[in-house]
This record gives structure tokens, sequence and C-alpha cells, in this order.
């Protein structure tokens, strides 16, 4: 199956959430979480192919309901609690087998857990990575702290500074005089399969480039944990609730043939 000359979404969507069971497939304004990703992958401009990535039978039925491609399910090394978003990923490269430096080929990384993404930015995003000279690019807000002020406790309840050293003194400093840090938000990764597959990249100048918005601010609400998904409530002014997973197909009956196909 080729998947050249293409800008390929990919919704990775593992089961196994500590916080909130089943998490993404939670009913969000009346569909699963991952459709969110995948609604906004469909009204991109640039965006042609749409994957969902998944180690569990029954989120793929889901995504297939909807015209989703799932063309695998995940292993168990790219679906663990430790799997990096790498693992999944040369997963998907070498089940397609994509070559290292195929640029042919780019991947939109749309994590389900930003319903709010708007396409317009995405495809803004696409647009300014094309003309770039780096292996991936990916949004940074502001960061709200500073890590010139942050501290790791040792034995005996010594403190060391996480970044610099404590001579300098910069964690007394005015917050404004400090150097401006960035938060990497998960809205939104954009790569080539050279990043991927490591550094040095012998395509492109420097490996990652930072894609800053104000349109996304505001956007960039991570769902988490329970009290994120009531947040999300009151931003679709709805009222699902967490447990709310009976919207057809949603709806997963424990008996007769759905235990055989789904387990229990």
């Amino acid at each position: 199956m080729s998947i050249q000359n293409k800008i390929i979404a990919l919704i990775p969507a593992r089961d196994g959430s500590k916080s909130i069971k089943h998490k993404n497939v939670q009913s969000l304004n009346n569909l699963p979480l991952f459709m969110h990703s995948i609604n906004v992958a469909k009204a991109s401009k640039n965006i042609n192919e749409i994957y969902l990535l998944t180690n569990n039978l029954w989120y793929a039925d889901i995504a297939r309901f909807y015209d989703i491609k799932v063309p695998y399910l995940r292993s168990d090394l790219s679906s663990n609690d430790d799997a990096e978003d790498k693992i999944v990923l040369e997963e998907f490269i070498k089940f397609f087998e994509i070559k290292k430096y195929d640029e042919s080929s780019m991947f939109v990384w749309l994590r389900p857990t930003h319903p709010f993404r708007e396409a317009k930015i995405v495809d803004k995003a696409i647009d300014k990575f094309i003309d770039s000279d780096f292996c991936s690019m990916r949004t940074v807000s502001l960061a709200k702290q500073t890590p010139y002020k942050m501290w790791k406790i040792h034995e005996n309840n010594r403190l060391s500074r996480v970044i610099g050293e404590i001579e300098d003194r910069k964690h007394d400093a005015p917050r404004q005089t400090l150097p401006k840090v960035y938060w990497q938000d998960g809205y939104l990764d954009i790569l080539y399969p050279c990043a991927i597959k490591g550094s040095p990249c012998q395509l492109h100048g420097a490996q990652i480039g930072a894609i800053v918005s104000e349109e996304q601010v505001g956007l960039s609400i991570d769902l988490d944990y329970p009290e994120d998904f009531q947040n999300a409530f009151k931003m679709f002014d709805n009222q699902n609730r967490m447990d709310d997973v009976n919207l057809h197909p949603l709806n997963r009956k424990i008996d007769g043939k759905d235990v055989k196909r789904y387990g229990s």
C-alpha cells in the first residue's frame, strides 16, 4: 500500500489510560474524543490521508464506523505506558515500508486529548513546515512558569536548580528579566520520516522547529483528568457526563458476540 506524495494525519489512541478509563472514546459533544481530531483533519485543506493508531479493537471498530482507516492494531511495545511517540511512528513507517529520507510523506500528529483545534491553524502550520528547513516542527506556548525558579529536592532536603546553578542567582531575579521559555503544548506536531530515524539528518539544517501561534492560545486544553473533561463540557456547553458512552456506535455490549470480539 503506497502512501507517497501525501500529507498524513495520524491519531494515536491507545487504551490503558490510568486517569480516565477509555479516555480516547469518552463522549464529548456527542462524539468519541478521538473524532474531534479526526474531524479537524477532514476539514484541513492540506491533509489527504487519516489513520487511527490504536491497540484496541473496539476503538478500531468505532473509527471504521466513521470510515477512518485503521491499518493494523498497535503492538504491545508501542502501546504500553512507557511507549514514546517515536516507537508508534516507527511501527507505522515499518508497516508502510517508508524510506528514511522520503520527503513525499509528511506526518501530522494529532493527539485526541486536544479537541479544540481549528483546521485553519493546522493548515497554516503545515504551510510553514513545507517552507522550512526542519525535519519536524511542533507547537509551543509561552510557559507561565520559568524553570529558573524550579528546584529538585535531594537527600537531606537539599535543593538544586532544575536549570543553571545557584551561584548565578537567577532564581532571585524578576521573572521578566529571565529568558523566555516555551512549553510543548501538544496541539500539533508535523514531521518527515527522517525526524523519527534520528540525527544527524542529511537533508535538513536543523531537526526541530517551533510553531508559535497566538491563535492556538486557549485552544490547547489537554484532557488528562476528569476535571479537564468537565471544563471541556462547559466549553461545548452541553450536558455530557464522564460515563456517557452509550451513544451509537460507542455502546459496547459485554455479552454474546461482543465478548468474543472485545473481551470482558
